[in-house]
């Protein structure tokens, strides 16, 4: 073998080390211009899904919906600190009553920050309507927005129902839709049931962080859920509304209802269930249920095919013109780690419990209501007057 030279060796090795970082380089340099070209093909593409509108683009908004509908963007986000004024009905059937915004039948979401949708006063609409149909269910969700003003248009069926917000199916296949409030408001609604929102025969309502305020209905004055429907309600207000010549002034439930950690809360209903008339399954865990009024169930009312299953929960300060100051039970009811205090009456200031109702209480406080805790006596287990 031919021996190398100490200035050849040394040569050599310069060589490789200058081909070695030739290679680097480019390889760095094509690794840069490969970034660099993705980079600017995701600065240039649209998010996938996602469609923008300007502040006070009612017009835009509704074209968004239908596109929607059609299978376009689902996600459609909306100007923050904007209000959108709906001025006239964008669609009215005999059915289903007149909508301010397209009725939603895909899946639409609504993404706002302090951004609100209003009815003008020009026209009685309500604001929107999800509906599945033809065995396609649909979907709405609201995230950060007030939905305010709405108003129906008819007096009977749906056209009478959810005065802002309407949760139901179209067709002759029943369809199931949902409905979903996150960080969103329902305000200053009027409808003949369920003023602010109407839940349907299997329509879903959740809500989360949000509030349901200042909405008035013959019955239902914040929410109506119809037999079949089912509602979840976490972390949320249902305050301040009326039902004026009818039963249930915050929420009345002839479905399935879960309120987890809620505040109901100065709301009347001409006849019962100031705060919640329960008609089905409800549950009211950790929650308050505070200076609500009615002629009977000043807080709640459980009719006799009731069970409602109050946990952690505080009924406090309601009052009712004729009995059951706090609580008005004639179904099957359960009380458990509760309190029910300072709540008036005539008979039954803090528990009514009705010829028909059973009443099962445990670990739970019942004490300073006026006149008496319990009536009749001796219905209610451990209470004492």
């Amino acid at each position: 073998m031919r021996s190398l030279s100490v200035t050849q060796v040394t040569g050599e090795r310069m060589r490789k080390r200058i081909l070695r970082g030739m290679i680097g380089a480019s390889a760095l340099a094509s690794g840069l211009i490969a970034v660099t070209a993705a980079a600017t093909a995701a600065d240039a593409a649209p998010a996938l899904g996602t469609v923008n509108i300007a502040c006070g683009d009612v017009a835009g908004l509704k074209a968004a919906i239908i596109a929607a509908n059609l299978g376009g963007p689902s996600t459609i986000v909306l100007a923050s600190n904007c209000t959108y004024t709906l001025t006239a009905a964008d669609n009215t059937s005999l059915s289903e009553g007149a909508n301010g915004l397209p009725i939603v039948r895909k899946t639409v979401t609504l993404i706002g920050s302090n951004t609100t949708i209003q009815r003008s006063s020009v026209a009685k609409f309500r604001i929107l309507e999800v509906a599945g149909s033809a065995g396609n269910p649909a979907s709405l969700t609201i995230q950060g927005i007030t939905v305010s003003g709405g108003q129906t248009s008819g007096l009977l069926g749906n056209a009478a129902r959810g005065g802002c917000l309407l949760a139901t199916f179209t067709g002759m296949t029943p369809t199931s839709s949902t409905l979903t409030l996150d960080h969103s408001a329902v305000v200053n609604c009027r409808a003949v049931s369920g003023g602010g929102i109407y839940a349907g025969s299997l329509a879903t309502l959740m809500a989360s962080s949000s509030s349901v305020k200042h909405n008035t209905a013959v019955v239902g004055g914040g929410i109506t859920l119809a037999t079949g429907a089912a509602g979840t309600i976490g972390q949320s207000f249902v305050n301040d509304n009326a039902a004026t010549l009818g039963s249930g002034g915050g929420l009345r439930n002839f479905g399935r209802v879960a309120l987890t950690s809620d505040t109901v809360a100065g709301n009347f209903a001409r006849v019962t269930g100031g705060g919640l008339y329960n008609d089905g399954a409800a549950f009211v865990g950790a929650s308050f249920v505070l200076q609500n009024r009615a002629v009977a169930g000043g807080g709640i009312y459980a009719a006799s095919s009731a069970s409602t299953r109050i946990v952690g929960t505080r009924i406090q300060l309601n009052a009712a013109l004729l009995r059951g100051g706090g609580l008005d039970n004639n179904g099957r009811a359960f009380l458990e780690n509760s309190f029910v205090l300072m709540n008036t009456a005539p008979v039954g200031g803090g528990i009514w419990e009705g010829p028909t109702g059973t009443i099962a209480v445990l670990n739970s406080l019942i004490v300073g209501n006026t006149v008496f805790n319990c009536q009749p006596f001796a219905t209610v287990p451990n209470c004492v007057n």
